[in-house]
């Protein structure tokens, strides 16, 4: 299953790492996000969920976390590590909006497309592509699609021009 971070106030140390395990991260903007473990004499690499942090930030702004620097939401979506910032009072009618979203997606498709995006993270470009393919040719085990496609027309036939 998908899984949402919501993520208000300060998002530190282990909170960002709860949070880079997420699949969507969306957050208020007026949350703060760091690792200052540095700043109090430990290193992060104590925690696997450390690691995270390297593959959702990038390894130049990943290397900013020996800095042990607070940073605000905006920034962090532009880093890429947020899917949405929104104003704090609208956080809940957002995530409502991600899992609304979520719930008209084939449940079957959605589960392929979790673990293909966890094997892509892995995998050499050509093994990705394979994979791709693979979870392609995996999808019409179940009548998922055909149904789905189904449904799709019908919507588009029964409405007015």
């Amino acid at each position: 299953m998908p899984v949402i971070g919501r993520l208000q106030g300060f998002v530190l140390g282990a909170g960002m790492e709860i949070a880079a395990a997420c699949d969507l991260r969306i957050a208020a903007e007026t949350a703060r996000f760091g690792m200052p473990e540095v700043k109090l004499g430990h290193s992060l690499g104590s925690r696997s969920g450390a690691a995270a942090q390297f593959d959702r930030l990038g390894a130049g702004r990943a290397r900013l976390l020996l800095l042990g620097e607070i940073h605000g939401a905006a920034e962090l979506a532009q880093w890429g590590f947020l899917n949405r910032v929104v104003p704090a009072d609208s956080l809940d009618g957002a995530v409502e909006e991600l899992l609304q979203s979520l719930f008209t997606a084939g449940p079957d498709a959605v589960k392929r497309q979790k673990r293909l995006i966890a094997a892509w993270e892995d995998l050499p470009m050509n093994a990705a592509i394979d994979a791709g393919i693979d979870a392609f040719a995996a999808s019409w085990d179940s009548d998922e699609p055909s149904r789905m496609m189904n449904e799709f027309q019908a919507k588009r036939r029964n409405r007015p021009l």
